[in-house]
């Protein structure tokens, strides 16, 4: 991963840096899309994890998971898996594996 990139999983404080990096990502300026993005990550909270990457405390990436549980089976563990989608790496910062710093084992949150 690039040097001095951090990479964490967001919390409510970090809305406006995902708002920012969705829309540089998909060109677009929505003056209200801090206030939607707010109410859709508290909306999804308890199945979806963000993450974001910071260099010098400015956002460059971000990664979203979003979980999947099985319906209880008999005689069967539970079981659950994750879908990342919403991956974007500035482009000025592309290729130097900022994304695959974000959701692994070290970053994964404990439920």
């Amino acid at each position: 991963m690039a040097s001095g990139v951090v990479v964490r999983v967001a919390g409510a404080g970090d809305v406006g840096a995902v708002a920012s990096l969705r829309s540089l990502w998909l060109a677009g300026a929505d003056p209200d899309l801090e206030r939607r993005m707010a109410e859709w990550l508290a909306v999804e909270g308890d199945r979806r994890t963000t993450w974001l990457a910071t260099l010098a405390d400015s956002p460059v990436g971000m990664a979203s998971l979003f979980e999947y549980r099985r319906m209880p089976r008999p005689a069967r563990p539970d079981s659950r898996w994750g879908y990342v989608s919403n991956m974007f790496v500035r482009e000025d910062l592309r290729n130097r594996g900022i994304g695959l710093g974000a959701p692994d084992g070290d970053h994964h949150r404990e439920r």
